[in-house]
């Protein structure tokens, strides 16, 4: 399967219409973090035409502001709360799945497993453990597409 692309509109959201099933399916992290993104702008937009609707909004003139509110909401890809969810698990998978090479090249780079580990939330033993258990990872399940020596080089342990 090669790379499917999918169109955004002009905020990075997925227009009416969009498979959602194609972008969970066969998106990388852009029609991803699309579809997340647009799942809170439609969350946003009917959380505002609610309260709208119940009249706690003071707005000068609330029936132009519906039918605006709605236009954008007919305008965007509807997506569930299921969909949401999955598209953000695969996204932090794509994400985290990519982290441990940055790391590599952090400390290529000449970063201290301490500037590491504050860039990632962790201490510096978290950073470098966690960078040890994905080169295991490496090495098990695409061992021939990996390079351990490389990979290895920048675990020392010192700053």
């Amino acid at each position: 399967m090669g790379f499917q692309y999918f169109e955004t509109d002009a905020r990075g959201h997925l227009p009416v219409g969009t498979d959602i099933a194609a972008v969970l399916r066969h998106g990388d992290e852009r029609p991803l973090y699309a579809a997340w993104n647009t799942y809170g702008h439609l969350r946003l937009l009917r959380e505002t035409l609610a309260q709208l609707d119940a009249g706690t909004l003071n707005l000068d003139d609330p029936d132009a502001s519906r039918a605006a509110l709605q236009r954008d909401i007919d305008s965007v890809a509807a997506l569930t709360p299921a969909q949401a969810l999955e598209a953000n698990r695969r996204l932090v998978e794509f994400l985290t799945g990519r982290r441990w090479s940055v790391m590599q090249e952090a400390r290529e780079a000449g970063d201290s497993w301490t500037v590491i580990g504050d860039a990632l939330g962790v201490t510096k033993q978290g950073a470098l453990d966690w960078y040890k258990r994905k080169i295991a990872d490496q090495e098990k399940y695409v061992g021939k597409f990996h390079d351990t020596d490389r990979a290895r080089a920048v675990v020392d342990e010192q700053e």
